[in-house]
């Protein structure tokens, strides 16, 4: 486990943010990740993202961002500077779930 970076997320209240990972073979590991809003959060594609992660992205791909019930919206990977960049959305007040397989060592 760890607690993921954010840049960009733009929070009312401080939310809570986990994340896992699984390495499921030399090349991939599927990773989760959770924020639970304190209010509410927001992000804006290409703007908002994850650093400083515990694995290191080898090739681009994307996943999966989860909210709630309600919507999926896909996030990509970035190999070039080891980052993870969200969808959009803004003052989403439920949790929201960031899970894909990634080609990562």
């Amino acid at each position: 486990t760890w607690t993921p970076t954010f840049v960009g997320l733009t929070e009312t209240g401080t939310a809570t943010k986990s994340g896992s990972y699984w390495v499921l073979s030399n090349n991939f590991i599927y990773f989760r990740v959770i924020i639970s809003p304190a209010t509410n959060t927001s992000s804006v594609a290409g703007a908002t993202y994850i650093e400083q992660l515990p694995f290191t992205i080898v090739a681009p791909s994307g996943g999966l961002a989860i909210f709630g019930n309600a919507q999926v919206a896909g996030f990509t990977t970035n190999a070039s500077n080891n980052r993870i960049y969200m969808p959009t959305w803004t003052n989403w007040t439920s949790e929201i779930i960031i899970a894909g397989l990634i080609e990562a060592t």
